[in-house]
């Protein structure tokens, strides 16, 4: 099982990753270092409650959507996984950006099945 650290981690790299933000961007609009930010990423710290809830502010989210953890089995496919990922990069998007990504995906499937 993956360890709290490391889901931390993981959710906040995506999350900065989807709205652009550098890890130095990031560290800024939170008041902490960069190299700290860097950190937890990797799940090397520990992060206290009041600097997670400067990231979390600093990523313009609410407590309740950065700990929307998709809960998974050992039996969960790759593909339900990716299909997880995709969707926790969408969940900060904004509604203009995910038209955007909806007309270019359908685009792109179409392309695609056509080579079937």
């Amino acid at each position: 099982m993956e360890s709290l650290k490391n889901l931390v981690g993981k959710k906040i790299r995506i999350i900065r990753k989807a709205k652009s933000l550098t890890q130095e961007a990031l560290a800024e609009k939170a008041g902490l270092h960069f190299s700290y930010i860097g950190g937890l990423e990797r799940g090397e710290r520990n992060v206290s409650l009041d600097s997670l809830e400067k990231i979390i502010m600093a990523l313009d989210m609410s407590a309740e959507e950065f700990f929307d953890f998709q809960i998974r089995s050992k039996s969960t496919s790759k593909k339900q996984q990716v299909i997880d990922e995709i969707n926790q990069v969408l969940k900060v998007r904004d509604i203009k950006e995910l038209k955007m990504i909806q007309s270019l995906s359908k685009n792109l499937f179409d392309i695609v099945d056509s080579y079937k």
